[in-house]
């Protein structure tokens, strides 16, 4: 991964090959994330993979306020 995770605003690599781009959008209510994945790629994969990340950081959050 690559860009600012924290921000929520990253890309994946598989090797050199850029095959997705994330990036939250905080104007709404909840939680959203637009993410560009390539085709040929396993997407229910990746956003699994982004849905991780997000609880993680989330659970991190609240264990250090």
């Amino acid at each position: 991964m690559e860009g600012n995770i924290l921000s929520h605003n990253f890309e994946i690599h598989k090797g050199n090959k850029m095959v997705a781009t994330v990036n939250k959008k905080w104007f709404a209510f909840a939680d959203t994330y637009g993410a560009d994945i390539a085709d040929d790629e396993d997407q229910p994969f990746i956003l699994a993979l982004v849905s991780v990340i997000d609880q993680v950081l989330h659970d991190n959050n609240h264990n250090n306020s």
